[in-house]
């Protein structure tokens, strides 16, 4: 089972790493960033951001004890339960009066294929998995935990809870930190992993995917594509690009090349992304959608020259 130190945080990784605005593994920014650089230092903004590395953890919204250190996948249950459940519709009760409906209906299969994954994840993550659900007053929740227990046998060396949806809703705000990986139905993981997103102080800074038992997934920002704000130049840009992390890790495989999208967790090479960049897109005085792009852009172009140039220097070797 990972250790707590071998598992990454999101606050590890995406807000408290150590912040420097020097060149990213020595290779050269455009001209422009040169300019931010110089203007950041006019400002009074290098000396705090390379003397503070956890000031981003200010970004949440909630207090620097609770957001601090915050590592959590929720796990949601995509095609069943109340959103697809039948009957649904309306109609017209006993005393003639007009009513919606919905169904809150799981199978066995549905509730096992969701549990196994959530399972298999804690698993490589800090080996604690909590089933969140309402089996207090819902029979498809005491069905849902029925399944999810039995399913605990196969999976000795992961530690599993139960919490109520309610409660589990205050504990998110309360003290994050106790959990790893939450399996949760359709309707709870809807609420709860948006819940959970503005841990990090926007909902525009978390990847996610959608994924089935065969076939590619499809990986998105975790707000979607967020047409009110099309065109209007505000949307935030990192859950974007983080989501290209996320796929490369969880839909190829590719650990190495997720964690060179992703910030730099102190001890490692930076990745493109850089808390620097996460620190002025919240205060607004670093970039809009256009320049992060252009920037990004240059990143990855000036990493493709660094990496042909290692690969030819190779071949010359060879």
């Amino acid at each position: 089972m990972a250790s707590q130190s071998e598992t990454k945080s999101i606050f590890t990784n995406y807000i408290t790493s150590p912040l420097s605005v020097e060149k990213l593994n020595g290779s050269n920014y455009d001209s422009w960033a040169a300019d931010i650089k110089l203007w950041l230092r006019g400002q009074g903004y290098e000396d705090h951001l390379t003397q503070n590395p956890d000031k981003l953890v200010d970004a949440s919204t909630l207090k620097r004890e609770v957001a601090e250190g915050v590592d959590l996948m929720v796990v949601r249950e995509l095609t069943g339960g109340i959103y697809f459940g039948k009957p649904r519709g309306f109609g017209t009760n006993g005393h003639g009066e007009e009513i919606g409906f919905n169904t809150e209906i799981y199978t066995a299969h549905e509730v096992d294929r969701i549990a196994r994954v959530a399972f298999n994840i804690a698993r490589k993550r800090g080996g604690k998995l909590c089933s969140v659900d309402k089996a207090n007053v819902l029979e498809a929740s005491m069905f849902w935990r029925k399944r999810v227990l039995a399913l605990a046998e196969e999976y000795s060396d992961v530690e599993l809870s139960h919490m109520y949806v309610d409660n589990a809703s205050m504990q998110l705000i309360r003290y994050p930190k106790q959990f790893d990986t939450i399996v949760t139905n359709n309707i709870f993981g809807d609420i709860l992993s948006d819940e959970a997103s503005m841990i990090t102080g926007s909902i525009g800074m978390l990847p996610s995917a959608s994924v089935g038992d065969s076939g590619p997934g499809l990986f998105e920002p975790i707000h979607g594509s967020a047409p009110d704000i099309a065109g209007q130049d505000k949307a935030n840009p990192f859950a974007a690009v983080l989501t290209a992390a996320m796929l490369l890790r969880y839909g190829l495989g590719e650990e190495k090349a997720a964690e060179r999208i992703e910030c730099s967790s102190g001890d490692t090479e930076q990745g493109i992304l850089n808390c620097r960049h996460i620190f002025c897109w919240n205060r607004k005085i670093m970039f809009n959608v256009y320049s992060f792009y252009t920037w990004l852009l240059a990143r990855l172009a000036s990493m493709a020259i660094l990496f042909l140039k290692n690969l030819f220097l190779r071949l010359r070797i060879l």
